[in-house]
């Protein structure tokens, strides 16, 4: 089971605040949202991170008037296709073909 840290996520999250400045940007935490994408389909459910603290967390969030869902089809299915491309690479590399 992967573990997610709130740590890791938390100096990513400063990480892209102290870009914003020396871009001179700013990051506003009242406005930011964080979205976790889930594969419903898998047979080994991940429990959910915790939440960083400050940061909401959506099922949907808009971006340029796109919406992206937690469980978006697209996402699914570049899983799906990445997930076959790897099992036929792992084959060919376990036949010495590639």
């Amino acid at each position: 089971m992967r573990i997610y840290k709130v740590n890791i996520r938390s100096a990513e999250l400063k990480n892209t605040a102290d870009w914003a400045i020396t871009n001179n940007l700013s990051l506003n935490l009242r406005k930011s949202k964080e979205i976790v994408f889930v594969d419903k389909r898998r047979k080994h459910k991940r429990d959910t991170p915790k939440t960083i603290d400050g940061i909401r967390r959506e099922q949907n969030i808009q971006v340029l008037n796109i919406t992206m869902a937690s469980v978006a089809r697209h996402v699914q299915h570049l899983v799906t296709s990445y997930a076959q491309v790897f099992y036929a690479l792992k084959i060919l590399q376990a036949h010495g073909v590639c």
